[in-house]
C-alpha cells in the first residue's frame, strides 16, 4: 500500500520517459510537502498497489496503460483484458503504466506532462511549486 500523510506527495514515474523526468524536476520544487519518489525503472508496484492507485485515480485498470508504450512493445490492445491480467502485465512491465502519477494524501492525480501539472497544480489543494521551474516546457 502507498500511504501518505496530507502533507506528503509520492511521485510515481519512470526514468526512461523524458516527460516523467521533467515532472520529477518540477515536483521537487513544490514547497510545503515531503516528497517521495518511486522510479518504476528501479522499483515495481504490486498488483494490489496498482489496483489501489486505479481506485484513487477513479479509473478502470485498462485506462492505466500508456498507449504510446503499449504500441512500442507490441502488446496489442489492452481493451477487454481481465483486470487481473492487466494488473499482472503492468506489474511485470512497469513502463506500460501511464505516468507520472502523484499521490497526495488519499488522492491520486495523473498528468500527461510536467506542463499539465504546472497548469493544473493550482487545482490540487495546497500544491504550489516554482512556476519558473519549467519555463522551457511552457514554450513548447
Amino acid at each position: 500500500m502507498i500511504e501518505n500523510q496530507p502533507n506528503e506527495i509520492t511521485l510515481i514515474f519512470h526514468s526512461d520517459k523524458e516527460e516523467d523526468k521533467k515532472t520529477r524536476g518540477y515536483v521537487e520544487t513544490i514547497e510545503g510537502f515531503a516528497i517521495k519518489t518511486l522510479d518504476l525503472k528501479r522499483e515495481r508496484l504490486t498488483e494490489t498497489q496498482l489496483a489501489e492507485i486505479a481506485n484513487k485515480l477513479n479509473v478502470n485498470i485498462e485506462d492505466m496503460f500508456d498507449d504510446g508504450y503499449a504500441d512500442r512493445v507490441k502488446i496489442g490492445s489492452v481493451k477487454g483484458l481481465r483486470d487481473q491480467d492487466a494488473l499482472k502485465l503492468l506489474s511485470n512491465d512497469p513502463i506500460l503504466l501511464a505516468t507520472p502519477i502523484l499521490i497526495i494524501g488519499d488522492h491520486a492525480y495523473q498528468f500527461e506532462s510536467s506542463y499539465e501539472l504546472i497548469r493544473e497544480g493550482a487545482n490540487i489543494t495546497g500544491v504550489k511549486g516554482n512556476p519558473a521551474a519549467n519555463v522551457e516546457e511552457k514554450e513548447t
